[in-house]
């Protein structure tokens, strides 16, 4: 505990001696015409005022200024108002400080009102407050140009980030369609799904508008061609009870792969193959808002929702892309799963 503690103050001394310096000259400069005579006499009264000065200043400078700037940011006008409001309220504690300390001395609180008094403390207050609301602002200024710098850096360093993933999805799509050539001679399937494989990653790979997000028909274009690849690989019909009701929407930004989740999740778990009641995918927009419904039966092996996880990320993506502007929800029982999403584009 001691060990705790003592590296505690060392810490709060290391942090607090580059003030230690500029307290010292200011303390000096402010009683060097006591000092020149070789006095004494009086010198207390020196420390104890500037105590009081130095303490309202970092109260002003690193207390209360920094949230007041933070919070009115690039109202100076109002910024520098609370810096006036500040100054009469220096002289009122500066009388009440020496009332208590004139009791301290003699037994008997002393209020010093005159004109002359409540002229030097103002003129003191002047000084003390506007140089603590040259600090504070300096601070600030500093600490906000710090902010936009690293957000400069970190923007830079994930652009660069994204470029280095953008190799091996580059690569990978140039072996896949190398690969779908050679063997498409001897398995037209496994070819299609090679090439249905590297036009899904071409796809990833797509330009994007400042927002990070592409048009609603390459998403649905993006749907579509998943279905088919997942046909091919286990050797089935491509799901064909799809509706999608977008013209003269198509062009609306969307957050790419937001409607893959509730297609990977129906063909994951549901019960597909049942002509009777069959599984669907709705995708519609109505005056800008998106509107999709998956419906299906639960496979027997899966009558306990296994849709979590994929249902977990698209509750976050829509609060990240879409806050207040989004409707999800969900009704399943043991044998039925239905999703509806309504999604407010712009």
């Amino acid at each position: 505990m001691l060990t705790k503690n003592t590296s505690r103050l060392k810490s709060i001394l290391i942090r607090f001696s580059p003030h230690i310096i500029p307290i010292i000259l200011l303390l000096l400069i402010e009683m060097s015409p006591k000092l020149t005579k070789l006095s004494t006499d009086g010198l207390e009264l020196y420390i104890v005022y500037y105590v009081y000065d130095i303490a309202y200043f970092y109260l002003i400078s690193m207390g209360i200024l920094p949230p007041i700037i933070s919070w009115l940011k690039e109202k100076l006008l109002l910024q520098q108002l609370v810096v006036v409001l500040a100054i009469p309220i220096y002289g009122i504690l500066l009388i009440l400080y020496s009332a208590g300390f004139t009791f301290l001395l003699n037994g008997k609180a002393t209020f010093f009102l005159g004109f002359d008094t409540v002229q030097k403390s103002s003129m003191r207050g002047v000084l003390v407050c506007a140089l603590a609301y040259a600090v504070a602002y300096a601070r600030a200024k500093i600490r906000a140009d710090k902010q936009v710098s690293d957000q400069k850096i970190y923007a830079l360093q994930l652009e660069n980030n994204i470029l280095n993933l953008q190799t091996n999805p580059h690569l990978i799509n140039n072996v896949l369609g190398y690969f779908a050539e050679r063997i498409e001679i001897y398995s037209p399937d496994d070819a299609k799904a090679m090439i249905l494989l590297s036009e899904l990653t071409s796809d990833s790979l797509a330009a994007t508008d400042e927002q990070g997000k592409i048009s609603v028909q390459s998403e649905v274009d993006y749907i579509r061609k998943y279905l088919k690849l997942e046909a091919l690989y286990r050797e089935k019909e491509p799901f064909s009870n799809i509706m999608v009701n977008i013209k003269g929407y198509e062009h609306l930004p969307i957050a790419p792969k937001l409607l893959l989740d509730p297609v990977v999740n129906l063909l994951k778990y549901g019960d597909n193959q049942n002509e009777q009641n069959p599984s669907s995918i709705t995708i519609r927009v109505h005056e800008t808002v998106l509107h999709m419904e998956t419906y299906n039966l639960k496979k027997l092996s899966n009558k306990t929702s296994g849709h979590h996880i994929g249902i977990k990320n698209l509750k976050q993506r829509l609060e990240l892309n879409y806050p207040d502007k989004h409707f999800l929800s969900i009704e399943e029982n043991e044998m039925e799963y239905r999703l509806t999403l309504a999604i407010e584009l712009c």
